[in-house]
């Protein structure tokens, strides 16, 4: 299995707003509390499937994002893994290629994101 990670303990510096950090206002909102930003979610989506060391440096450059979707919130203490599974490939030059991967992250067994990112990647 994939590292596991929990979500990011400093949201002021990338989401500021009351869902992130508010915890009594957030206790009124919709999700019952403090949940992480969609955009913490997504990077550490990105950053399980680095850590899982399947390309290696290989990866030179993201280059696209595609059908983002944000599922289900994630709380702080939740535990994250994310399942990759490659949904293209194509040649780019005779050195690099484009590598599409659907990336699907799940707290336990739910789903709480799921996106398409393409990257440059050496072939």
């Amino acid at each position: 299995m994939a590292p596991c990670i929990s979500i990011l303990k400093r949201p002021e510096e990338f989401d500021p707003q009351y869902m992130h950090l508010d915890e009594e206002k957030a206790k009124q909102g919709r999700f019952n509390g403090i949940i992480a930003s969609g955009i913490h979610t997504m990077a550490l989506s990105f950053k399980l499937w680095i850590e899982h060391g399947m390309y290696g440096e290989d990866v030179i450059a993201g280059t696209e994002m595609n059908n983002i979707k944000f599922i289900k919130p994630v709380y702080p203490g939740d535990e994250l893994h994310t399942i990759v599974k490659v949904i293209d490939k194509k040649t780019k030059k005779s050195e690099t290629g484009i590598l599409t991967v659907l990336l699907s992250t799940h707290n336990k067994e739910q789903k709480v994101f799921e996106g398409e990112l393409s990257v440059l990647i050496k072939r």
